[in-house]
């Protein structure tokens, strides 16, 4: 979401860290099955959109 993507960590899901810091994770539930999808940034606009496209990527590779 317009920062260059620095790291992907692919402990417990696969996290995608941001140069600016903020990260968009992707993991299965331990106790149900679904996708879980997690985001943080400096502001909550940058998070939402995080969210965003993972629920996108999560629909486009599982269905």
């Amino acid at each position: 979401a317009g920062s260059k993507l620095v790291d992907i960590k692919s402990f417990d899901g696969v996290k995608y860290v941001a140069e600016d810091g903020s990260w968009l994770m992707i993991r299965g539930s331990g106790t149900e099955p679904i996708l879980r999808v997690y985001a943080e940034s400096k502001s909550m606009k940058k998070a939402r959109e995080l969210i965003s496209i993972g629920v996108k990527f999560t629909k486009i590779v599982y269905f």
